[in-house]
């Protein structure tokens, strides 16, 4: 039977319009996703090698709205908490112990710079030409840098931890959410990206309890290696003096319970936290009551610490508790108040409301 010209035709354009279609949807139709399956644990011994035996270049998309260090004191991340202003950050990483951050603004433009090289830190602002050198704590001259790979060891009795391969910026990645195995905290869950076969970082979010995202920092590209002299240290500007202080340096170092001055001693419960360790450094000290996420750090020091600090216009009164200021960014609580001519800061995962009503309770 022969097929007329115009069914040829519909034949024809048919046909192509299939090749067409398949043309444009093949990038589109992937594999299902193939990895081989690990556990938590595994993941973060492999992320760890890897960072460490690997050179790497990330663009990391960052926002945020959490208080300094807050995350860094729950032993997580190290990322820095840069100005409000900040919306990238590009990452060359040598080794964990050589390292160069880029923070850049809306416009592309490097607002900020802090990088390691061996065992000391340079910042610079090229807003004010300023550079300052600072050698690191005894306590943190370990291997670190942007990305810090939670110890196996919080797995087994702070947080449990779940794994799912997922697709990340275009390739097959190990998704890890982390929820803190006790309740009563502000804490939701902390999730990591790793790809999945060089198990560098692609990302990480961390959630309050309510629900809403306090931190999200992706990775938009990735390559491997750095150009040449990417990592270095910054050069140029002004050098300025930026040093922690003997005392505070003195608490960093100082492990175990020290000799505490009678105006200086902590109680023995906070709450229904035990106190762990407590230190002493001239007129400051500092306790740790409890473990793993919902611990509670307290310190105590004669100066004012936040007096006449742009910090401090953040605090505002707890209700129910006159005597006390606080602050809280949905993962972390700063509560402060003074006794004996002495301030007190409590910093932990817990509301505004039951620091000060602990506080209340174990000083008076």
């Amino acid at each position: 039977m022969r097929m007329n010209r115009k069914h040829w035709y519909a034949w024809v354009a048919s046909g192509s319009l299939a090749v067409a279609l398949g043309v444009y949807l093949f990038p589109l139709i992937r594999p299902p996703v193939k990895l081989a399956a690990l556990t938590a644990s595994q993941v973060f011994r492999r992320s760890r090698a890897a960072m460490t035996h690997n050179q790497f270049t990330e663009t990391v998309r960052y926002q945020e709205s959490l208080l300094p260090s807050a995350i860094n004191a729950a032993r997580l991340l190290n990322l820095p908490i840069p100005d409000s202003n900040v919306n990238t950050m590009v990452l060359y990483q040598a080794s964990p112990w050589d390292w160069r951050l880029e923070e850049m603004n809306n416009q592309n433009t490097v607002v900020g710079v802090i990088a390691r090289r061996h065992n000391r830190v340079v910042t610079y602002q090229p807003i004010n030409n300023e550079r300052s050198i600072d050698s690191l704590p005894h306590t943190i001259s370990s291997a670190w840098s942007l990305w810090q790979v939670p110890k196996v060891s919080a797995l087994n009795w702070s947080w449990t931890a779940s794994v799912r391969v997922v697709r990340k910026l275009g390739h097959a990645a190990y998704q890890v959410t982390m929820t803190p195995t006790r309740q009563g905290t502000l804490w939701g869950s902390v999730r990591y990206w790793y790809q999945g076969t060089s198990f560098l970082p692609l990302g990480v979010t961390v959630s309050a309890r309510g629900g809403g995202a306090v931190l999200a920092a992706t990775v938009s590209s990735l390559h491997k290696g750095i150009p040449a002299k990417a990592a270095s240290p910054p050069m140029v500007g002004r050098l300025v003096a930026w040093k922690v202080s003997p005392a505070l340096a003195s608490l960093l170092q100082r492990a175990g319970r020290g000799t505490m001055s009678p105006n200086q001693t902590f109680p023995k419960r906070l709450g229904p936290l035990s106190r762990v360790s407590e230190h002493q450094s001239g007129q400051n000290a500092l306790a740790v009551y409890g473990s793993g996420p919902g611990r509670v750090l307290v310190m105590q020091t004669a100066s004012h610490l936040f007096k006449g600090r742009p910090g401090r216009t953040f605090f505002r009164p707890v209700r129910g508790f006159p005597q006390f200021e606080g602050v809280t960014d949905g993962i972390f609580s700063l509560v402060t108040f003074r006794v004996h001519n002495r301030e007190v800061i409590l910093m932990g995962s817990r509301s505004k409301d039951e620091l000060a009503r602990w506080a209340k309770n174990a000083w008076q």
